[in-house]
């Protein structure tokens, strides 16, 4: 990873430090005129407007931040993290009937923007970073628009969006301190990320893995780790079988341009676990953070249903990394999602009535015979039309959780196939 510019750390030690402490409900004044991006704006007019590291300040809990911004200007702001300021006072004021009161939330903290209609979303990102120390480059938005589902792209105008007063921005990112550790960890562990690569493990290789003495050593704390830390949301009923679920990409495609929770929450999830319900204790293990993962699935309203209820839910904390051995001999580092935790904890539960459901082959690494791979969940605003898998997943469920009385005879590799040869639809 590149070390960063003196550009960079300059604009990077403007932000607030993490040692700052946020308020629950915090509210910035963005008096300002913004200017729509310019593409014909000349350099002399780029380099008049364009912020120097004196510029940049840290948030306090009342600033006026005053702009103009060209699209260079702003192109430089993302892409820095810089807060954009300008010296000149008469660009101030935006008449207050035009003002919008964006009401945002991030990490379980609530923050108050009031700014002009003309803002770009660019520039509510700037004001955010100065008071999450998210930069804006990290940050996604999710707002509703009108017409809904419009892409929020850094240079578009909040009144071309037909963002509303009052609207709700929920902001999802990282402070840069956490991600440079999250990179530093990949390049020193060799461990690489989700989208990588992906294979199918194989039972004799998993016998082998388990056999291992480190991985035992993992299984123990982190099976004490797991047995410490998870909490019952809702109580247990007798007799139903275990289905762990996958979020991102298995119910929510994570990295969707819509601003919309319902496109972003794949098609029939209610209905699916709805029917799930019936038959299985619900599962819900996420390779995310629990503040991350709280927040989608509060927005997603998988933990509030009425018709289901989720029995736990567990984090990334609960994974730890093995080294498993590829077709063509090379090894690889990755998490791993080991069932074994849940069934320590839980011995209801083992591998003759548990289901794992993951995009990703390789969370079943430790427990192959249990895991069942659904196809990733992507690009929602295109697919979210046509997708299925959910309504497919469905049948072949109930016709295990009522016909199959021990689920290590299956292998769920073929699901699809063996839902097609005349497995019930019902």
């Amino acid at each position: 990873m590149s070390a960063p510019t003196p550009h960079e750390q300059a604009a990077a030690a403007a932000l607030p430090s993490d040692s700052n402490s946020h308020s629950h409900s915090q509210t910035v004044a963005a008096a300002s005129t913004l200017t729509a991006p310019n593409h014909a704006a000349s350099p002399s007019q780029s380099s008049s407007t364009s912020p120097s590291p004196s510029h940049l300040h840290p948030s306090t809990s009342t600033p006026t931040i005053t702009s103009v911004v060209t699209d260079e200007v702003l192109k430089s702001a993302v892409l820095t993290g810089q807060h954009l300021h300008s010296d000149s006072s008469s660009q101030a004021a935006a008449e207050e009937s035009s003002n919008l009161t964006l009401n945002c939330k991030w990490n379980a903290k609530s923050y108050e923007l009031v700014c002009p209609a003309t803002v770009t979303v660019g520039y509510v990102k700037t004001q955010l970073a100065l008071l999450t120390n998210v930069r804006p480059h990290h940050q996604k938005l999710i707002m509703k628009t009108s017409p809904p589902n419009q892409r929020l792209l850094d240079d578009r105008l909040l009144s071309d969006l037909g963002v509303k007063t009052n609207a709700k921005v929920m902001m999802i990112g990282n402070v840069e301190k956490d991600l440079i550790i999250d990179d530093a960890d990949k390049l020193s562990s060799g461990l690489v990320d989700d989208l990588d690569y992906d294979y199918r493990p194989v039972v004799s290789v998993a016998d082998s893995l388990l056999a291992d003495p480190a991985i035992r050593a993992k299984m123990d704390k982190y099976g004490a780790r797991l047995a410490e830390s998870v909490t019952l949301i809702n109580p247990l009923r007798p007799g139903k079988a275990l289905l762990v679920l996958d979020l991102d990409y298995t119910l929510f495609d994570m990295h969707g341009v819509s601003s919309d929770w319902n496109v972003l929450r794949r098609p029939y999830t209610h209905q699916f676990l709805t029917a799930a319900y019936q038959h299985f204790e619900l599962v819900l293990w996420s390779q995310t953070s629990w503040r991350w993962l709280e927040l989608k699935l509060t927005e997603l309203g998988i933990l509030t249903h009425p018709s289901y209820c989720i029995a736990f839910v567990l984090d990334k904390t609960c994974m730890f990394r093995i080294t498993s051995t590829q077709s063509d001999g090379s090894e690889r580092k990755h998490h791993v999602k080991c069932l074994d935790l849940i069934w320590r904890k839980f011995p209801q539960w083992n591998a003759s009535n548990t289901i794992h459901v993951d995009d990703l082959g390789r969370n079943f690494a430790l427990n192959p015979q249990s895991g069942l791979k659904i196809k990733a969940y992507k690009d929602s605003s295109s697919t979210s039309a046509t997708d299925r898998e959910l309504v497919y997943l469905e049948r072949y469920l109930v016709h295990v959780a009522t016909h199959v009385k021990d689920f290590r005879t299956l292998d769920h590799a073929s699901w699809q196939q063996k839902l097609m040869d005349g497995a019930p639809t019902q």
